[in-house]
């Protein structure tokens, strides 16, 4: 399974159904590694320990998360360098700088704390026993000296270059001690790969939690060969793991070495290596010792018990994670003690810029153990957050904090109220518990905002269920809780359906094409009576939908996986109630399953230019007009470009452009090698007298309207372009594509076009992508005879027969 592939069909980013956008491997911010943002971790150069391996002592440099705490567990990260330097390089500014980089991520919020361990790898020449060392002597040594958590879910491997050989050998060599990995520009010494990955990955897949393998696309060649095939590898054995050829990349730390350790500081942290972190309760008693990071304090016994946090000064802080408010909370009280001159307690969530929910007042009390308990108002803290108190006040140590706890806002109304209809003539309302919350009182409309009659007051469970409804009615339900501060406000109106209507279409269906896949997702319908969904599939756009699922989608997600690749297919989906009753089709959209053979040939995206493709002249009356801001009429045309970008093309229609029935403008393409091709672009087609826009192909001869769409599509200048496919397959040799926009007459007829991208496969026969049609492809074409293919066939029947052997062998040896 692939966690990311960076490649772009038609605007959609292919990648494995089971990961989202956040998901991927990207270049960092500007900044990500600027030291002085955020309080610094400490980096214990050249802690000495003893390596039975060796037979001597060895050095390793030691980071720890700022805030470290000895009585908190820590997961671990060892890292490894590229040849002919030191282990520093890991921390040193111009090489990795992992310190910099995760100080940064902890600051913002981004990760938990964790230890970075930076090891020689050539303390005994190139070759020395890295694994050995490793295993053996470096990491009981930090078990026993640091705390942690001591285990392979919570120890990652990183390592670059040379390192990221190791990497790649000591971490898939003992998968019971990483469960985390990340080699980056891994070099030669890097093992096979069945070697790292026996049986097909077997153990990899069932103990490995990240892996993160990644390279510079201009990078030693045999550097990209080797990570390329691992990673190919990966995919076809189903090993699950990230990827990341770095566009314009080569063999450098600022290129990819320090990116790919930001990237996998956060990987790493999503998959537990720093421990999944239970939300705590905002309204229990928390002990200011138990804080999760710290800057600038000290605990202390307490004469309470216990440890206080004491040595405060102006400007340092805790920090709590994962504290869970619920619905919200009123008040703040804290446990404090002064001999000094006190100070503020301020609260903020998530970051020290975040919102400010309070500000509680420490009075002098007389003695740094003469307690007392302070209060004040909070508000806007709801749901689950970090919590930063911030300490505030003249110089000199402020107060000392034991503990601190939060009042619930007892005005706060249940959370998550639904409404289920039931097959047997309920309506089942379920909702959240509130803090303190005693009782619940459960009310009813016919009318959506009430009034609302009270139907079961005093519920002690936070469910019931409505038998008293009659047919063909829809009702609206509000419930309130009872709690030690009265009855709290209403919480969010829900309807219960108990008519027997259609669904309504769903909606915001999306689709991810991948290698003879396709993914599709789309927005829940919010009806109360929803069964399940239908996905439906056809070749053809508008008809012929064809059902793929077997039995009702309980969940609003499908992926199809009797796609062949390199064939266009239209999606629509369908909601169907408790009734049985179906919905009309959701908005269609389109997706062409393909390998990494599908490569852009051509196109266009407007931003600085027209490119290779022209206006023609002699054959239309007009051309298109560049332009980046909205067109000359009002309420015709596109605002901008498509996807957010600035540049894109038109058809102007006012007077003194195509404003007369036939007028036309025609914009033609260089031309395009290849074969199997797809043309994809964006249209925007606004106002009352939009024409006619049409696709026409050159194959040797003109085909004219192969594709086209006529009046408006769109409402408005700001709605999103309109993405379209046109299956070009059927055209053989070196083609030509004109779009032509043809005027109807009237200045509310401006057409826009942007990103124009032809996709296809370059040369026809060459089955292992070396550019080159030759002995080494003629193996693989002959197991196609007489197989069914749709993605090899050139005649249109799918089959391979002598039709496709010919162009085989036309191509024999061509590059």
């Amino acid at each position: 399974m692939m966690r990311a592939i960076y490649f772009t069909l038609a605007g959609l980013l292919l990648m494995s159904p089971h990961v989202t956008a956040e998901d991927f491997a990207m270049m960092p911010p500007a900044g990500y590694d600027q030291a002085g943002q955020y309080p610094a971790g400490t980096v214990h150069w050249n802690v000495s320990y003893y390596s039975s391996v060796a037979g001597r002592n060895l050095n390793m440099h030691v980071y720890t998360p700022p805030g470290y705490n000895p009585s908190q567990k820590y997961g671990v990260i060892y890292c490894y360098q590229g040849i002919g330097v030191g282990a520093d390089t890991t921390f040193l500014d111009w090489s990795i700088y992992a310190n910099v980089v995760c100080d940064n991520l902890i600051g913002q919020g981004k990760i938990q704390p964790v230890i970075i361990v930076a090891l020689d790898d050539q303390f005994d020449g190139d070759w020395s026993d890295v694994a050995g060392m490793t295993i053996n002597d470096a990491i009981p040594f930090v078990d026993s000296h640091y705390s942690t958590y001591g285990d392979a879910d919570h120890r990652g491997l990183y390592g670059y270059s040379w390192g990221g050989g190791y990497a790649f050998n000591v971490g898939c060599a003992n998968l019971d001690t990483f469960h985390h990995l990340s080699p980056t520009a891994a070099a030669p010494n890097k093992a096979g790969d069945n070697t790292l990955f026996p049986n097909g990955g077997a153990e990899a897949k069932l103990k490995l939690k990240t892996l993160f393998i990644s390279w510079g696309q201009y990078d030693y060649e045999s550097i990209v060969t080797a990570n390329v095939n691992c990673h190919n590898f990966c995919t076809t054995n189903g090993i699950d793991h990230y990827w990341w050829e770095v566009p314009g990349a080569g063999h450098w730390a600022n290129e990819v070495w320090r990116p790919a350790m930001w990237n996998f500081l956060q990987m790493a942290d999503a998959a537990g290596i720093s421990g999944i972190p239970e939300p705590i309760s905002a309204y229990s008693q928390i002990e200011a010792e138990a804080y999760h990071m710290q800057s600038g304090t000290q605990t202390e016994e307490c004469t309470e018990g216990g440890l206080d946090v004491g040595f405060i000064e102006n400007g340092d802080y805790l920090v709590f994670r994962l504290v869970d408010f619920e619905g919200g909370a009123a008040s703040f009280n804290a446990r404090v003690a002064s001999a000094g001159s006190g100070g503020q307690i301020e609260l903020y969530l998530d970051s020290l810029t975040g919102i400010q929910i309070g500000s509680c007042a420490v009075p002098v009390t007389g003695g740094w153990q003469t307690w007392t308990t302070v209060s004040c108002p909070v508000s806007g803290a709801a749901g689950q957050h970090d919590v930063y108190m911030k300490f505030t006040g003249p110089s000199g140590y402020l107060f000392n904090i034991n503990w601190w706890q939060f009042s619930p806002d007892y005005t706060v109304p249940p959370m998550g109220l639904t409404a289920t209809t039931t097959l047997d003539g309920r309506i089942d309302l379920t909702w959240n518990e509130v803090t303190g919350g005693i009782s619940y009182n459960v009310k009813r409309s016919t009318n959506s905002g009430g009034p609302y009659t009270v139907i079961a007051p005093e519920v002690e469970t936070a469910s019931f269920s409505d038998t008293e409804i009659i047919g063909d009615l829809v009702y609206y339900y509000v419930v309130s809780a009872n709690t030690p501060g009265g009855e709290s406000a209403d919480s969010a109106e829900v309807q219960g359906i108990a008519l027997a209507v259609a669904p309504s279409a769903p909606s915001g269906l999306r689709v991810i094409a991948g290698d003879g896949t396709v993914a599709l997702n789309w927005t829940a319908n919010g009806e109360g009576d929803i069964a399940g969904y239908q996905v439906y599939r056809s070749t053809t756009s508008g008809s012929g939908y064809v059902l793929l699922n077997s039995s009702l989608l309980s969940s609003p997600e499908f992926i199809d996986d009797t796609a062949v690749n390199f064939r266009l297919y239209n999606y629509v989906v369908t909601a169907v109630d408790f009734d049985t009753l179906e919905s009309a089709y959701s908005h269609e959209v389109q997706a062409i399953p393909n390998d990494e053979t599908f490569v852009l040939l051509a196109g266009t995206d407007f931003e600085s230019g027209f490119g290779d493709w022209v206006n023609i002249a002699g054959e239309d009356s007009h051309d298109w007009t560049r332009d980046s801001n909205g067109t000359l009429t009002p309420n015709t045309g596109p605002s901008g470009g498509a996807e957010g970008s600035s540049w894109y093309v038109y058809l102007e229609t006012s007077p003194g452009g195509a404003a007369s029935a036939g007028n036309t403008a025609i914009l033609e393409s260089p031309v395009i090698e290849g074969y199997g091709r797809f043309l994809a672009f964006y249209y925007h087609l606004y106002g009352v007298e939009i024409g006619i826009l049409s696709v026409d192909v050159y194959d040797g001869v003109w085909h004219t309207e192969v594709w086209s769409i006529s009046g408006q599509q769109h409402t408005g200048s700001a709605d999103e372009y309109t993405r379209v496919y046109v299956d070009l397959t059927g055209y053989n040799g070196p083609i030509r594509i004109r779009l032509r926009a043809t005027a109807v007459g009237g200045p509310r007829g401006d057409m826009a076009v942007d990103n124009i991208e032809v996709f296809g496969r370059l040369l026809y026969g060459d089955m292992d992508g070396d550019t080159i049609v030759d002995m080494s492809d003629l193996s693989e074409f002959i197991g196609y005879w007489l197989q069914e293919d749709c993605g090899l066939d050139l005649d249109g029947d799918c089959v391979i027969t002598l039709y496709e052997f010919a162009r085989f062998a036309e191509n024999w040896l061509n590059d």
